[in-house]
């Protein structure tokens, strides 16, 4: 099966500016000085926002996750990316996984849900480009439900969040 560089190269770059982005929030989170971006001063000690809620365990399962479904497309490894898959289904299985009761958040479980099972069975079919076009389905569904949750639930519903 021929496979498609730009779009693997592509996939890897998205996933690396994700991880590093991600890295970068949780390591630097005691050197603000480290969290101003190029161009920009610290705000002042009075101003300070609040800090950023930390990532908990069950996304970072579901990075490492991701991670290795990542490892399995590059690699053509169909094997890792069922397996990853079966990883991020056991993810959405566990009771932390359910951070709100709002609809629209339920609707983004639920698609992170189908599409992880259409990984698994593209991966299962040694489809490639299925699996990877899913792969990007899924990284898409992850940003804009985690765009919800910040923008939405956060600022209007603190209190339906579970912790």
């Amino acid at each position: 099966m021929k496979v498609n560089l730009k779009l693997v190269v592509a996939l890897g770059c998205l996933f690396a500016a994700c991880w590093m982005g991600v890295a970068s929030s949780t390591s630097s989170a005691g050197n603000p000085a480290q969290n101003t971006p190029a161009g920009k001063e610290a705000e002042p000690a009075g101003k300070a926002k609040p800090p950023k809620r930390p990532i908990s365990k069950v996304m970072r399962g579901k990075l490492a996750s991701s991670q290795l479904a990542l490892e399995g497309l590059v690699t053509e490894d169909f094997g890792a990316i069922v397996n990853a898959a079966n990883q991020l289904l056991a993810v959405t299985a566990a009771a932390e996984w359910r951070a709100s009761d709002d609809p629209i958040y339920a609707h983004h479980s639920e698609q992170f849900k189908r599409t992880v099972q259409d990984l698994k069975k593209h991966a299962a079919d040694e489809n490639l480009e299925g699996a990877t076009l899913s792969y990007v389905s899924l990284t898409m569904n992850c940003v804009e439900c985690h765009r919800f949750v910040r923008n939405v639930i956060l600022i209007s519903q603190p209190e339906n969040l579970r912790p």
